[in-house]
């Protein structure tokens, strides 16, 4: 599980938990092929306006060999990496987030 490192400038000086402690890394596996296509474009919407909301970013595309949805998401300190193969998964890890942002 991919942690926060000690540059996470946010964690720090709020003395909250950054992002990254909070969501961890996912990784999983599935024969689906993915396609962004597929997904709906309200919860991308949202998932971008949400972790994008207080300075952080994203970054949405496919792992290297095209088998799985590749989702980063940086918010003070190092990137919060997901690598998803289907999409309910997909889904899930875009809900999380935005649920772990809400909650602040």
């Amino acid at each position: 599980m991919k942690r926060a490192t000690d540059n996470d400038g946010y964690a720090k000086k709020s003395g909250k938990p950054s992002l990254a402690e909070r969501l961890g890394a996912v990784k999983s596996q599935s024969s689906e092929v993915p396609d962004w296509g597929r997904i709906d474009g309200d919860t991308i919407r949202s998932f971008v306006e949400r972790a994008t909301r207080d300075d952080g970013a994203v970054m949405l595309g496919y792992t290297r060999d095209g088998g799985a949805y590749s989702v980063k998401v940086y918010a003070g300190g190092d990137p919060i990496k997901y690598f998803v193969h289907s999409d309910a998964e997909l889904y899930e890890v875009m809900q999380d987030v935005i649920r772990t942002i809400d909650e602040g």
